[in-house]
């Protein structure tokens, strides 16, 4: 006929054509009516209600009351009544002692007070001694069961103001071990908010299909994590990336007129793992729009990728591990275009142009530049600060013009020539790319600038030539690359 306390039947209901009805009034645990609930996946008002208690004591006077309702409103006869139950239900039975109430708020109330709390609350006093109270609780203040529970009770309606405040705190110093994980993170978000980064938080709840139409390799529709009972479709599954929740704010923001847009999120992803399941924190960075504010001295120019990969080394600069990072291209999937970062042979993120395709399924129909990075592999250094002395003696710089295949990166250049020259080398920066006239379709020219300096005493030009050559003789070895003559 019903799952008690949840939902009636159909074939038991009331129709058109009733015109005998049976009431039944009452109570069902909370427990088991939660339970069934939940093994059903029904959420009815009924369970809403009962699942958090009624009182046990009120069954026959609201089926009273609804008879009477009844055969006043729809012209009824009631035609009997049945009972049954063990009789009235007692609440609980707690002893408060004084000292416990005074420690548990803080201060000592005048007992008169307390007293006439209690009276308002219904709780009624059995006994009393010098050593504190036997309380009686109603039934229906299932919710009051211990000690803790009755000076709660009466702090509420005293009020939490009344109680004064210490004028001496105590504390203990506690020195950390190693990194402060908040210490990090709150510089991390200081670095983005310096840059024009807005911080979102979005929902780990996410739609399904955002997950089923990703060909990505972080992302695996039957490692997903579903909601037995989700309130609904866009929240049926525990996101398995931030960066559907950073394009729906990005959409959400244009559709307000802003879309120039720089923000960040920390959180984690979740997929199964074997019999269990696996959580991932990210710090994930979106730009897009323009690069500057709308000004008549500043051009129209929209941020592209160098804009995103500059707060990222901010990061990785913050966290000791640029130096220590390489980066090859990433395999596709989210991002159009990019790289993936790596910390030795791990990964550690990844950034770039994010595919079309899926800002068009979150309705974004301009370019957005995300960037993902786990925590755990930033946070694992502390860093340190080395303060050294400005340096004595000048530095100098020599510009080199290079031929290359295009698929030569400026990273392997540079690796290339700190591993010639690790005693003179400070710098190494790329000033020009040039491609077309003069040039074979698959050929392109750096333009570098080397810049020398010795901590011991002023370069002379036979050193600096021998330190020249010896970069050149190594770059040109592991990349190809040849110097242009003119």
């Amino acid at each position: 006929m019903c799952i008690a306390g949840v939902l009636g039947s159909e074939k038991h209901g009331v129709s058109e054509s009733t015109t005998r009805v049976i009431l039944e009034s009452a109570f069902f645990s909370p427990v088991s009516v939660r339970k069934s609930a939940k093994r059903h996946t029904i959420s009815t008002d009924a369970s809403f209600r009962f699942e958090r208690h009624v009182d046990p004591n009120l069954a026959e006077a609201a089926a009273k009351r609804a008879a009477l309702l009844i055969t006043e409103w729809a012209g009824g006869e009631i035609t009997g009544a049945s009972n049954f139950g063990s009789g009235t239900t007692s609440g609980s039975q707690i002893k408060l002692s004084w000292n416990t109430l005074d420690t548990l708020i803080g201060t000592e109330l005048d007992r008169n007070r307390v007293h006439s709390i209690l009276e308002s609350l219904d709780i009624e006093v059995s006994s009393e001694n010098s050593e504190g109270l036997s309380l009686n609780v109603p039934a229906y203040r299932s919710d009051v069961t211990r000690p803790a529970d009755v000076v709660e009770e009466i702090l509420r309606i005293h009020g939490f103001d009344q109680v004064p405040i210490p004028t001496r705190i105590s504390s203990t110093l506690e020195i950390q071990s190693g990194t402060d994980r908040e210490d990090v993170i709150f510089g991390w978000s200081s670095a983005l908010v310096a840059r024009g980064f807005n911080e979102i938080m979005s929902n780990s709840l996410t739609k399904a299909s955002y997950i089923e139409n990703c060909n990505d390799a972080d992302i695996n529709p039957k490692l997903s994590v579903k909601i037995l009972n989700p309130l609904s479709n866009d929240l049926g599954v525990m996101r398995q990336s931030l960066v559907f929740g950073g394009l729906e704010a990005i959409a959400r923001n244009k559709n307000y007129k802003m879309p120039n847009l720089r923000l960040f999120e920390l959180g984690r992803t979740y997929q199964k793992s074997g019999e269990g399941y696996k959580e991932t924190e990210h710090l994930s960075l979106w730009i897009t729009g323009r690069k500057h504010a709308e000004n008549w001295n500043e051009g129209n120019e929209s941020v592209d990728l160098f804009d995103l990969k500059q707060a990222v080394q901010a990061i990785l600069t913050q966290s000791s591990v640029l130096e220590r990072s390489t980066e090859r291209p990433d395999a596709g999937g989210i991002l159009l275009e990019g790289n993936e970062i790596l910390l030795g042979e791990n990964v550690i993120g990844r950034f770039g142009q994010v595919h079309p395709d899926l800002c068009e399924m979150c309705d974004v129909d301009q370019k957005v530049y995300w960037a993902d990075l786990l925590t755990q592999p930033l946070l694992k250094k502390k860093k340190k600060i080395i303060a050294t002395e400005l340096p004595k003696f000048p530095s100098v710089r020599r510009d080199l013009s290079l031929i290359l295949d295009t698929g030569v990166k400026f990273e392997d250049i540079k690796k290339a020539a700190f591993d010639a020259e690790r005693k003179l080398l400070k710098e190494v920066n790329l000033f020009d790319v040039y491609e077309g006239n003069k040039l074979e379709s698959n050929q392109v020219s750096y333009a570098i600038s080397l810049v020398l300096q010795d901590k011991a005493q002023t370069l002379t030009d036979k050193k600096i030539d021998k330190s020249v050559s010896r970069i050149l003789e190594g770059i040109t070895k592991n990349t190809g690359a040849e110097l242009r003559q003119e």
